[in-house]
């Protein structure tokens, strides 16, 4: 008959890297990539003095890391970049790549420029709401959501998000447990 051997305690130094490599795959990589093709959120507000314009650049889909004030706003615009395209040559055969464009709106004030991240895609639709919201004087808010790249911000973006969704859990649980452990509730 076996003998039940006693766990040996985890280390304090064993538990600290486990989560620092943890904190940083679970959490470090999904902001880097949120960060590169970021999602924001721009929203415009009308009030006496003016129309007041404030962009909110995320991580992880919720957590503002850049954010301007554009007071009052004075024009908005659109700016395109082309993606390059690369030649890579091999023998018998060349390869063609094209990185995807860029777009870019634009928001104007007498001194500040706010460049919000917009998928090609949505750039015109999402200019021409900014533009009907800016002629009708009566119209008090405007708010979105753009995204600066549908398939890497969107899809890769929550994928990768999820990853620190199961941390936090994970780390909420551990918390939990270790409570109940405290009080006497739980037992190992």
């Amino acid at each position: 008959m076996p003998t039940a051997q006693a766990k040996a305690p985890i280390g304090l130094f064993a538990q600290l890297l486990t989560q620092t490599l943890a904190l940083l795959f679970c959490v470090g990589v999904p902001a880097l990539v949120t960060m590169i093709a970021p999602v924001s959120w721009v929203s415009f507000q009308r009030d006496a003095s003016g129309v007041t314009a404030r962009v909110q650049t995320c991580l992880l889909f919720i957590v503002p890391f850049k954010t301007a004030v554009i007071q009052p706003v004075m024009a908005v615009n659109e700016h395109t970049l082309e993606g390059s395209i690369r030649i890579k040559k091999r023998i018998g055969t060349d390869k063609k790549y094209q990185a995807e464009d860029e777009g870019f709106l634009l928001i104007r004030g007498p001194d500040q420029l706010a460049k919000v991240q917009v998928s090609p895609v949505d750039l015109t639709t999402t200019l021409a709401k900014v533009e009907a919201f800016l002629a009708q004087p009566e119209a008090s808010k405007l708010k979105l959501f753009v995204v600066a790249n549908w398939k890497f911000s969107v899809l890769g973006g929550a994928l990768v998000s999820m990853l620190t969704l199961l941390y936090l859990v994970g780390v909420s649980f551990g918390l939990m447990r270790a409570i109940l452990r405290a009080m006497g509730l739980f037992k190992a």
